[in-house]
């Protein structure tokens, strides 16, 4: 199971979206497509906790709060997805490249092995990931009585908007920005301060903002080709 952060619908060509990720979209004419599904929430830890829940928070009994004031942790012996399977059999794991989705708030309860580390590269979380299931391999945890369940949370294309400047095509044609788009922090004082500028500085901080972020799309689906 491969989640992706920040990823729009309408990323792919199916939803409306330009040709810039080839293998996801044949992924989706071949295979099956929940067209009308709709989560229950635009940010991480709320989206990821219904999703793995596979209910709404509420139906749960909790809601995740995103400000500071009223911020709690999923209640301990809360059923999820990796419950039900550690129930049948699973040796399960999460690699996770964004804190919302760990330990920290609870909301990965059920799997036998979870890590949140420090970097949010996808081909790094997938050599951490299938390092841990030749592990439980080698155990016995898992093999051929013994199925296993793997779950992927990729941060690309989340920002800061960095791919390799091969992906960057149709950069070199805009007027140039003061921005540092490889700071995360900088690339969201931007987007505040946003609404201070002229048009003309929207307009071209939007397109410079397209252009990585399709970037990222197509990194992204490179990525997830490999992994695969």
């Amino acid at each position: 199971m491969l989640s992706v952060d920040t990823f729009r619908k309408d990323s792919l060509s199916r939803y409306g979206g330009p040709p810039v990720m080839p293998f996801l979209d044949e992924l989706a004419s071949t295979g099956f497509t929940a067209d009308d599904h709709l989560t229950c929430s635009n940010w991480t830890f709320a989206g990821t906790t219904c999703t793995l829940l596979g209910r709404y928070n509420i139906d749960a009994g909790f809601t995740p709060h995103l400000p500071l004031n009223g911020r709690e942790r999923v209640p301990d012996s809360t059923p999820f997805l990796a419950t039900w399977l550690g129930e049948a059999g699973y040796y399960s794991v999460l690699i996770t490249g964004n804190s919302w989705l760990s330990p920290e708030w609870n909301n990965t309860q059920g799997y036998d092995y979870v890590h949140d580390p420090d970097y949010d590269h996808a081909p790094w979380l997938a050599e951490d990931a299938f390092d841990r299931l030749e592990r439980a391999r080698i155990t016995g945890q898992t093999g051929e009585t013994a199925p296993w369940f793997l779950h992927m949370h990729l941060m690309e294309p989340h920002a800061a908007y960095r791919p390799p400047v091969e992906y960057l095509e149709g950069l070199e044609s805009l007027d140039p920005l003061d921005v540092e788009f490889d700071d995360r922090d900088e690339h969201y004082d931007a987007n505040a301060e946003y609404y201070e500028w002229s048009e003309d500085e929207q307009a071209n901080y939007l397109e410079h903002l397209w252009v990585r972020y399709r970037g990222e799309l197509s990194y992204t689906d490179d990525l997830i080709q490999n992994i695969l």
